[in-house]
This record gives structure tokens, C-alpha cells and sequence, in this order.
């Protein structure tokens, strides 16, 4: 995805107008072969919401898609509710694990990487070449205040680092496009562009999700993932990007307690990220092969 960014002005604005347009027809082949009900236009508004990427707006779907399933009825046990819940937590953090190393070109066979990051990135509603661009960007500028599309600041508070994060992608997306191709003014247009087309894209996403999956699904799996997987993203960056007293970060493996001793068994080590950062092309980054 990186090479490709390099060597086309334009590939990102390609790829969001095509991805639209067949998000748009898959919703419509979806919602006519699957014969979805007229109540599930009530969900349409939890779906605008997932425009904005701000972890408050993600969190008041969660809210409002709930409280939909609760006026109109919707009907599931306590156990249904556990076992929902679960597979979201559970899929959430894999998304994680997954779209990660797609982006490292680390899933064997090699053109598996592509075709998973894609089905991920509909789950974490970016689509996979944005993520993709920004992380290459991360580890080429890691914990650079200014470069790195998610530094971890001195006294910044976790929740303060989740907030700011956002904007910070964003002016990172926009100075690595000027940086790439100058002042250009074509190059400046495609840019101006894609604004628009990122949120929209977001969208059709979560239409798509929300036909194939239906409302209760939609609710307790498929936003919980979605949730878990900012948190996971969260929980990694911050905590293993540790700003010292000296002001230089320190990159550090995450393994110290019984949580995350739990989490790196059940998710492929994810949060060795130090050894993630010094072998990034390895899908366990535990399993080094220089001790």
C-alpha cells in the first residue's frame, strides 16, 4: 500500500470513489437478496454517526443502536447477550491483530495480506490502505512529536492520548500528501477530495455491516468490536510508547502482569511491541529469531 501511495498521486483517491460505488451497490444487492425488514431504517442515523471517527461518537452508536433494540422490542436472552458481547471483544481485538500485520505484508501466503486487511478494514470502517500508509508512517517516525501519526506525549493521560489522536492522523495523512508531492495543484485537488469521500466510505460500511449482520448483531458484535479494537490500538500505542523522564520514549514488550500475559497468548503476542518495532515482518513478534 505504501509503494503504491508513492508512486500514484491519485491512488487513494481511486480507490475511496471505487470502493464507495461497490459499497453502495453491495448494500442495495444486500438489502433486496436478504429482503430486510423497513425497521431497520431506524438504524440509519447509528450508521451517520460512524462518520466521525471520535472514540465519544463511537460510543454514543453504542448507546442510541442499544437503546433501538430496546424500544423496538428486539428480543434476545441474558446468555445470547454474554455470548454477543464476547464475540465482539473477541473479534475486536483479532481485527487488531490482523490488519496490523496485513499491513506488514506478515500473513503467509503473501497475497492473503491484501484480501485480509480489506475484509478487516471493513470492520474497523477505515478500509485497508489508509491504515496501512499511516502505520508504515508510524514506524518511520516513531515517537517523532511531529511525525508519527500517534505519539505518546509526556503527561498526556490515556484518554487524552485517544482524543488527540484523531486530529493528529489527520494533519499526519495531510503533510505526508504534501510532502510526497509538493504544491502541486492537481495533487492538491485529489487531496481536498478524499476528505469527503473517507466519511462517506465509513458509512456504506456500516450500512453493509448492519444489513448482513441485522440490528441486534450489528449492536452487540459488530459495534463492541469496533469499540474494542480502538481500545486495543489504544492500550498498545500508549502504553508501550512510554515517554521517560529524560523526554525520550522508551518502546517496551507488554507482559508484566497476568492481563496481558492472557492477551499476548490468545492474540499472537500483540503486545510485544518492542520487538514488533525491531522485526515488524514477523506475525508473532515473541518468535524472534536473533536471542
Amino acid at each position: 500500500m505504501y509503494k503504491k501511495f508513492k508512486k500514484d498521486p491519485y491512488f487513494l483517491q481511486k480507490y475511496y470513489v471505487a470502493s464507495f460505488v461497490l459499497l453502495v451497490l453491495a448494500c442495495l444487492g444486500a438489502f433486496f437478496i436478504l429482503d430486510i425488514e423497513s425497521e431497520i431504517l431506524y438504524w440509519l442515523p447509528v450508521c451517520i454517526l460512524f462518520s466521525s471517527t471520535s472514540f465519544i461518537s463511537i460510543l454514543i452508536s453504542l448507546f442510541v443502536s442499544a437503546l433501538l433494540c430496546w424500544k423496538l422490542n428486539v428480543d434476545f436472552s441474558s446468555l445470547k447477550l454474554l455470548v454477543m458481547l464476547f464475540c465482539g471483544i473477541y473479534s475486536g481485538i483479532w481485527a487488531n491483530v490482523l490488519i496490523h500485520n496485513a499491513s506488514h505484508g506478515s500473513i503467509k501466503p503473501r497475497w492473503l495480506n491484501r484480501l485480509v486487511g480489506e475484509i478487516v478494514g471493513i470492520q474497523l470502517l477505515s478500509g485497508f490502505p489508509g491504515f496501512a500508509i499511516i502505520h508504515i508512517e508510524h514506524h518511520r517516525h516513531s515517537d517523532d512529536l511531529e511525525k508519527d501519526p500517534h505519539p505518546n506525549p509526556p503527561n498526556t493521560s490515556f484518554w487524552e492520548y485517544i482524543d488527540k489522536t484523531r486530529a493528529q492522523l489527520r494533519i499526519c495523512f495531510g503533510r505526508l500528501y504534501t510532502e510526497t508531492w509538493g504544491n502541486n495543484e492537481n495533487y492538491s485537488k485529489s487531496w481536498k477530495r478524499i476528505r469527503p469521500l473517507i466519511p462517506l466510505n465509513r458509512i456504506a460500511r456500516a450500512i453493509l455491516i448492519l444489513i448482513i449482520l441485522g440490528p441486534l448483531y450489528f449492536t452487540y458484535i459488530f459495534i463492541v468490536s469496533h469499540i474494542t479494537t480502538q481500545l486495543a490500538f489504544g492500550v498498545i500505542n500508549y502504553y508501550s510508547h512510554m515517554p521517560k523522564k529524560d523526554g525520550l520514549t522508551q518502546i517496551v514488550n507488554l507482559d508484566h502482569n497476568i492481563v496481558f500475559k492472557v492477551l499476548n497468548r490468545c492474540f499472537s503476542e500483540a503486545f510485544y511491541h518492542k520487538n514488533h518495532h525491531e522485526k515488524p515482518y514477523l506475525f508473532n513478534p515473541m518468535k524472534r529469531t536473533d536471542w
